[in-house]
């Protein structure tokens, strides 16, 4: 199995997850048998636990799920047609953010070239930190 098929069976999985709390966690916890009872059509759930997961949590779920698909699907296509990436990271200064955070750290003095991966480490830290303060501040 290659790399992307391994992604895209691990993104389906935690996908399947993510659906699965949705259904159960809310303001009423429904255990996970119950809403599965509900989703095959037992008739052994009572008609508040089929009306809360049926008519109110599923189509929340499944609205969201398709919806932030479309979001995906639409932003691809965008960028392909106009080959102009609008949300690139260079674009918004989060790289440059990350390359100064390592230019700090090696002129700071915090890098020696004794120890290559404490090196490595404390330069991806920085790099890191830099570009996740420059995302959180956007």
């Amino acid at each position: 199995m290659n790399k992307h098929r391994t992604i895209f069976l691990l993104m389906t999985v935690v996908l399947l997850l993510l659906l699965a709390a949705s259904l159960a966690v809310g303001s009423v916890a429904i255990p996970l048998a119950e809403v599965w009872r509900t989703l095959t059509g037992e008739e052994s759930v009572g008609s508040a636990t089929r009306f809360i997961v049926l008519h109110h949590r599923l189509p929340q779920a499944l609205t969201a799920i398709l919806a932030g698909a479309s979001l995906a699907v639409s932003g691809l296509l965008l960028q392909t047609l106009f080959h102009n990436p609008l949300a690139g990271p260079s674009v918004f200064g989060i790289s440059g953010a990350a390359s100064l955070g390592v230019a700090i750290v090696t002129l700071g003095g915090w890098v020696t070239p004794l120890s290559i991966c404490g090196a490595f480490l404390t330069t991806s830290v920085a790099a890191f930190v830099c570009a996740v303060g420059v995302t959180l501040l956007l």
